[in-house]
């Protein structure tokens, strides 16, 4: 109570002082505003696309690095009185992948910048000198520009880093930076305190929050980091990820959202995919191209607003040469799908089961043709004339699905295994698991993978932290079903790890007719397949995307 007092006591004081304001103070001119320019060399670049990025997350300009060392030019957008908080972020031309960020200033070998501040070179001006990329993973996936002398031109928001090199580099991102260090790594952890509640993701500031900022202090932005606030949950996971406040910037509220659906729709089991299946459902790299091209999808969130004012035009593109994404822009205005969102589907090259002039249709050959770290950007009008774009990736792919090994209807004291003969099951279109409206059914999966990030060793990574829920899209008999069915849904507690050699196994356990009763729909008569079977759908607990494996459901 006392603290309380104390605050209350400091807060009025300050409002006093504030209120007591100059006249001369209240009537300071607003700065003068320029379409800054950032110039310099780039070394080691070539084949690089350099993005200016705000911390807002809106894309200021970019330039395609074509030779071993260039000029470097880029001008932004957008009129502002300075770049405080702007970032320099690479691209990988070529295939489209995040690179890495430009270290821009340091206080130590350990202790670096990457932010733009409000100190200028002039009117309009950033120099930088001269940038040397450097790559810091075998791959030649990952790397990071540092320039050749500091500048005096940066926030000093500090970036954790191992002889310049940005901790965040070389993992995505996995490892947590400086912010995580000053916090230990609690981050989202809730205490009571003398004052109340404390949640620790409310130390992080505003505009580190934002999609450009940096919330745990890795040297990555968020918009490209796998794990923003450098906890144990990686971002596709993650419920608690720090947001900004609403309005604390009209920008950061337009963020660009990217994720995959990866669907198995045959009862049968036909097509399923996993890394811990045999004979047919054995995922291998040819499969997985081939599932890719038939049955993913892209999702992409459609930005409505900025700032106040609606968007009339919708555009999108790969940056770079992303083999699969249009190289310019595309419009798709209108097109969004019943969800809402613009449903890409890679395969035909349509969106939301339209044609979109100048996006075409491709064929994966491998699955390293895509990646989690893959730039794309949408770009948008707005009614007030105004044009701005933003940069996303998808974090991580969707490349197999939850493999159904067996079930039970009583509580786990009997399982009847599923079988596979000929790219079929048993308990698929032919035999369907008999069910009455209060039977549990509890079925045991072998989870499903996501490609390994680079860096991380192997091939496949188990999914971890991911909720695991029964969707039934259609009723007995036909027309609309309950839908996906929260209420029944499970999270599994692990996080991801490396594909083993004995399968990581979950158990989701649901009463399929409480899905039903719950939406006021009727369970079927004696023997009446449920159309379309229900999805043993995974979603990830910190984002969008999802993917399944259906199963044949009768009523008892």
């Amino acid at each position: 109570m006392k603290t309380r007092k104390i605050i209350a006591a400091l807060v009025a004081a300050f409002m006093v002082i504030a209120a007591s304001a100059s006249p001369a103070q209240a009537a300071k001119k607003p700065a003068k505003t320029y379409n800054f320019k950032v110039t310099g060399t780039i070394s080691g670049a070539a084949g690089k696309t350099v993005l200016l990025i705000a911390d807002t997350g809106r894309v200021l300009g970019s330039q395609a690095i074509g030779s071993a060392k260039q000029g470097l030019s880029i001008t932004s957008s957008q009129k502002t009185s300075n770049l405080s908080g702007a970032t320099l972020q690479l691209v990988t031309t070529s295939g489209g992948d995040y690179y890495g960020p430009v270290v821009l200033g340091w206080k130590s070998k350990t202790q670096v910048y990457t932010q733009f501040g409000t100190k200028t070179s002039g009117k309009g001006k950033y120099k930088v000198g001269t940038i040397v990329v450097s790559s810091a993973s075998a791959s030649g996936l990952q790397g990071y520009g540092k320039v050749k002398k500091k500048l005096s031109l940066v926030k000093k928001n500090v970036v954790a880093a191992t002889n310049y090199k940005p901790a965040g580099v070389g993992t995505y991102g996995k490892t947590g930076g400086a912010a995580v260090s000053l916090l230990g790594g609690a981050r989202g952890f809730v205490a009571s305190g003398p004052i109340g509640d404390i949640d620790l993701r409310n130390v992080i500031p505003e505009d580190k929050k934002f999609d450009g900022g940096d919330a745990d202090g890795d040297g990555l932005p968020n918009a490209f980091d796998v794990n923003d606030d450098g906890d144990a949950v990686l971002d596709q996971a993650d419920a608690n990820n720090p947001a900004p406040n609403s309005g604390a910037n009209c920008q950061a509220g337009a963020s660009f959202n990217v994720f995959t659906n990866f669907k198995n729709t045959a009862t049968n089991l036909a097509g399923n995919l996993n890394a811990y299946g045999t004979g047919d459902s054995l995922a291998t790299d040819a499969k997985i191209a081939t599932a890719l091209t038939n049955t993913m999808s892209i999702v992409m969130q459609p930005i409505t607003s900025v700032c106040g004012s609606n968007v009339v035009k919708s555009e999108f593109k790969g940056v770079g040469t992303l083999p699969y994404a249009p190289a310019d822009y595309v419009d798709i205005t209108g097109k969004s799908g019943g969800t809402g969102d613009y449903q890409w589907t890679v395969g035909n090259g349509q969106i939301s089961g339209n044609a979109i002039s100048g996006l075409a249709a491709y064929t994966f050959t491998a699955p390293s043709q895509i990646s989690g770290q893959d730039v794309l950007m949408q770009r948008v009008t707005t009614a007030d004339g105004n044009v701005y774009e933003f940069a996303g990736t998808m974090g991580f792919v969707f490349v197999t699905h939850p493999l159904p090994l067996r079930y039970s209807i009583d509580n786990g004291a009997s399982w009847s295994n599923f079988t596979f003969s000929g790219g079929s099951a048993t308990y698929g279109t032919a035999q369907k698991i008999a069910l009455a409206n209060n039977t549990k059914l509890t079925v045991e999966f072998a989870v499903p993978q996501r490609l390994a990030f680079d860096g991380e060793g192997g091939s496949y990574w188990d999914l971890g932290n991911m909720t695991y829920s029964p969707d039934a899209p259609n009723a007995f008999g036909g027309g609309n079903g309950p839908g996906k069915c929260d209420s029944q849904a499970a999270t599994d507690g692990t996080a991801d790890s490396a594909v083993a050699a004995s399968a990581r196994v979950f158990q989701l356990g649901f009463t399929l007719g409480t899905c039903f009763s719950e939406k006021s729909k009727s369970w079927g008569t004696s023997g009446q397949e449920l159309q379309g079977g229900v999805d043993i759908q995974v979603v990830p607990s910190g984002g969008g995307g999802n993917s399944a494996q259906k199963l044949g459901i009768s009523a008892q």
